[in-house]
């Protein structure tokens, strides 16, 4: 009953317990509601924004992008995973005084490029977008299109997704074969470009698909080693997030973003989207590169990363209230601060952390705070 008057658990909650009773010890568990801060673009004056990696000029030790391998043989078992947590929003009626029409046929949500000392205007590793059904601005139905290195994948068209529906999108580049340093005759091995995105209404999936497509052992190699930088929300027609206008726009509500140098499986990502607080891995203290010369355990030199250290970038915009008078700010990498296992995969002295730039007002709209789903 109390429940009825908007009263939850988290102010009263109601134990019972039995004297000389027998209970069964078992995994149970139940869905609540919590506040999660989205990046709202969802406004004309926002609809040219983006968060970008870039150093924080108060914190020497963050850098403006995700170091790649260099020079550095690279493992043939690397892999990474980019992954991003976006929200269509639910359109105001067109009677409302605010109701702005929808103009444009794509959402634009995240781009990955080269950084050669700068941001690079040259090279693009993958553009992800949400391209709108017969390139109708009303339409409410989507595809999700992904651009990886010139070679183009793209999903079905899911219908209705803006009722503030919650997505879940990872892009990966991973190996095809599991290959071994350890041992003589392994060879080289083509990788693959996937995309994979998922909606979830707590435990139970709604929508989903998996999209992969072939990527030469060399240009994969080419990625790997390459330093990057990350970009979410529109994009800017010379790729570089500091210069030139906006290329896409996007008017949707992003949130929790993060990158690793891992293949972090589907059944991870609909973990994540399944519990919005969650962003762990299912096998975290497992070896992720146990079958490389320099990461294995039969080297007394060799480095043993766990899954959970492959995490080098992590955006969840919960410390951002608002941005500042040049309608900025900056969002912390949370991995930096996180204890690792010091490896050329992850430098626990590095950190990644965001600026935000473009059309972004100075005003404390920006933030919202969004229901999601959570297991406890």
């Amino acid at each position: 009953l109390i429940r009825c008057f908007g009263i939850d658990d988290e102010l009263v909650k109601i134990n019972l317990y039995s004297d000389g009773a027998d209970y069964t010890l078992e995994d149970t568990r139940r869905t609540t509601a919590i506040k999660k801060k989205f990046v709202d673009f969802n406004n004309a004056d926002r609809e040219d924004g983006l968060v970008y990696t870039k150093e924080d000029p108060n914190n020497v030790e963050s850098i403006s992008h995700i170091k790649g391998f260099g020079s550095l043989t690279v493992p043939p078992n690397l892999a990474f995973t980019f992954e991003t947590e976006v929200i269509f929003p639910k359109r105001l009626s067109n009677e409302h005084p605010e109701y702005d029409p929808p103009s444009e046929v794509e959402e634009h949500i995240a781009y990955l490029g080269k950084y050669l000392g700068g941001y690079s205007s040259e090279v693009s590793y993958f553009d992800l977008k949400a391209v709108k059904e017969n390139n109708d601005p009303f339409s409410e139905n989507v595809k999700f299109v992904l651009d990886f290195n010139g070679q183009v994948v793209e999903t079905d068209y899911f219908k209705s997704v803006y009722e503030n529906s919650k997505w879940n999108i990872a892009v990966r580049l991973v190996p095809k074969k599991h290959l071994s340093t350890v041992v003589e005759g392994t060879d080289s091995t083509e990788y693959t470009a996937e995309l994979y995105c998922v909606r979830m209404l707590a435990d139970t999936v709604e929508d989903e698909e998996w999209i992969v497509a072939t990527v030469l052992d060399e240009d994969a190699k080419e990625i790997l080693r390459a330093d990057k930088f990350v970009s979410i929300g529109a994009s800017k027609q010379t790729g570089n997030p500091e210069t030139g206008a906006a290329k896409d726009r996007t008017r949707l509500k992003i949130s929790s973003t993060l990158f690793w140098y891992d293949n972090v499986t589907n059944e991870e990502i609909r973990a994540h989207a399944s519990d919005a607080s969650n962003f762990g891995r299912l096998y975290p203290s497992e070896e992720a590169y146990m079958f490389d010369e320099n990461f294995n355990t039969g080297n007394s030199e060799a480095i043993q990363v766990p899954r959970r250290d492959t995490l080098v970038m992590h955006w969840d915009f919960s410390e951002v209230t608002t941005t500042d008078v040049n309608g900025e700010f900056i969002v912390d990498d949370l991995s930096g601060s996180l204890e690792k296992v010091m490896s050329p995969i992850n430098d626990n002295a590095i950190r990644f952390d965001g600026s935000a730039a473009g059309g972004l007002q100075s005003n404390t709209d920006i933030m919202i705070a969004a229901d999601s789903n959570v297991f406890t």
